[in-house]
């Protein structure tokens, strides 16, 4: 099936609702198939590790990810694709309009009214079949659905993510806020292997290097041949070698690998 154009952007609080959307607990898609990570909310590496992780309930930790997103603490990038509900494209694209608009509506049409659906909690979907989508103020017209989601964030923001990786923080020589870490991909099961993955990390590769961050880490898990997701959400090494990445230390379940954005500050 033929991926549409991956839209990253980066979280804000004009994105809140439609991260909590995705990672609503036992409704998005974000832990469909895995229920026992669906109270996560992204919260597991801002938590101490001193705190015990399990006594906290998907409501908790809904209502701080929402708290930090809107106050603007919180970061990461979540990875959506732009469709078309029925009517809009059926009023766009008549049935024979021409073979530019002919194509279009094809390429639509390829695009399944079931993976549409599986990237919509129960209430999205009412809104949209209504006409009635927060994306575009209920005008008929693109919408877009959340498919993907990328934790990396400025060091400074994630204090806590070594103790929960169990290792050593990796050594820097230039302040904190000059440097990033990344700690979590997750991806939609019916987006997943379809370069969401790819396209959340260039995109926040870019936003990063724009904003001053000179070196960015990763963490990919020593997972070898399985293909669990649950194995990989830390992204695949390959993925980060492709993009430049290096391997910086071995640990026993995990590497820490490296990419350096720019020069650190004060060097030529």
């Amino acid at each position: 099936m033929e991926t549409p154009p991956i839209v990253v952007d980066r979280l804000s609080p004009a994105t809140r609702d439609a991260y909590l959307a995705f990672f609503d607990h036992e409704r998005g898609p974000a832990f469909a198939d895995n229920a026992e990570w669906a109270r996560c909310y992204c919260q597991f590496y801002r938590i101490p590790r001193a705190l015990d992780w399990k006594a906290f309930t998907a409501g908790q930790n809904r209502v701080a990810a929402g708290a930090s997103i809107a106050c603007g603490e919180a970061e990461g990038y979540l990875a959506r694709v732009q469709v078309f509900p029925p009517e809009a494209r059926d009023a766009s694209f008549p049935p024979e309009g021409g073979s530019a608009l002919g194509a279009a509506r094809r390429a639509h049409d390829a695009f399944s009214p079931e993976a549409r659906d599986a990237s919509f909690p129960p209430e999205a979907r009412d809104a949209r079949d209504a006409g009635n989508d927060p994306d575009d103020g209920g005008v008929l017209g693109p919408h877009y659905e959340t498919v993907g989601w990328l934790h990396a964030a400025p060091r400074h923001k994630l204090p806590h993510c070594f103790e929960r990786l169990s290792i050593a923080p990796t050594p820097l020589d230039i302040p904190a806020h000059e440097a990033a870490v990344i700690v979590c991909f997750v991806i939609a099961p019916p987006w997943r292997r379809r370069g969401v993955a790819t396209a959340l990390l260039d995109g926040a590769l870019a936003d990063l290097a724009a904003r001053g961050v000179t070196i960015v880490d990763a963490f990919p898990f020593k997972a070898g041949d399985s293909d669990s997701p649950t194995d990989h959400y830390h992204g695949p090494a390959s993925l980060f070698a492709s993009r430049g990445f290096d391997v910086l230390s071995e640990h026993d379940d995990l590497t820490a690998m490296r990419k350096q954005l720019a020069p650190p500050a004060g060097l030529p």
